[in-house]
């Protein structure tokens, strides 16, 4: 009896370690874009030759919308507004 408890033991160990160990997907690639949309990338942002310096103010921001001039607007708009700040 205690050879089949033993067994069993490791089995169940072996399968919860094997169930455990699977790879991980990144969210962002499970879900396809919505069709008609396009992906954008923001260049410029973020990096250290773009941050602001002693000598230069400098922001970055995003907006969103459906038409595209109105979504570069509401960025300008929101840089603006970061940069009087």
């Amino acid at each position: 009896m205690k050879k089949v408890q033993y067994y069993l033991s490791a089995i169940l160990i072996i399968a919860a370690i094997a169930t455990s160990c699977k790879s991980k997907q990144k969210i962002a690639d499970q879900q396809p874009l919505p069709k008609g949309e396009v992906l954008v990338n923001n260049y410029c942002a973020g990096e250290k030759e773009f941050m602001s310096t002693s000598s230069l103010f400098r922001a970055s921001a995003s907006g969103e919308s459906l038409d595209q001039m109105v979504s570069k607007k509401k960025t300008m708009s929101n840089v603006k507004a970061q940069l009087a700040g």
